[in-house]
């Protein structure tokens, strides 16, 4: 990254691809970007690819095929669950309660949970069970994850992290952290 610009955390919209969606939204917030000395934000095409290759595209494939989904939009923020609300550069809901937790079952993937809330929708058995088919499948992408942008990877020099050295690495080609390690999920009806 050039030393003219400034990292900072951006959101950005998606829409689904297919006419007549079930999921017709997902915003995504603490997205890695960069900021100009003229002022103006960028996230780079490498960031939108992954954000859509690992996450958006998937979870709007999989809406199609999940029932009784009370919902028909998203918000989802990627954060670091090891970082204090007050270390990260970008705001985030404070919620009363998670309506719903998925941790993941695969200790190679680098994501470790989703944690749902609801505005407005009822969180009954339905909910629960569009939640899960919807982002059950998303800690199985995060465990080879050979094309990540740099602004997503989190460097052991940066926060310190070491790794046993007897480890084995099936992917070595995967980064070892990213930025992030849980997704916030918000379900609400789309504007």
């Amino acid at each position: 990254m050039p030393s003219s610009v400034e990292l900072c955390f951006l959101d950005m919209a998606f829409a689904a691809p297919e006419p007549n969606p079930r999921l017709v939204r997902i915003h995504v917030f603490g997205v890695p970007g960069f900021r100009r000395t003229s002022g103006q934000t960028v996230i780079s095409p490498n960031v939108q690819r992954f954000l859509k290759d690992f996450i958006t595209d998937r979870l709007f494939r999989h809406s199609q095929f999940s029932c009784g989904s009370s919902f028909d939009a998203i918000n989802l923020w990627l954060y670091d669950s090891t970082l204090p609300p007050e270390a990260r550069n970008y705001g985030m809901p404070v919620i009363a309660e998670v309506a719903l937790t998925l941790t993941s079952e695969i200790s190679m993937s680098r994501l470790k949970a989703v944690n749902v809330f609801s505005t407005g929708l009822p969180t009954d058995d339905d909910w629960q069970t569009a939640v899960r088919g919807l982002f059950g499948p998303l800690f199985v992408e995060f465990i080879n994850m050979p094309n990540v942008p740099l602004y997503f990877i989190k460097f052991p020099i940066l926060d310190g992290g070491t790794r046993p050295k007897s480890e084995i690495d099936l992917y070595p080609n995967s980064p070892k952290s990213l930025l992030f390690d849980s997704i916030l999920v918000e379900t609400l009806m789309a504007d």
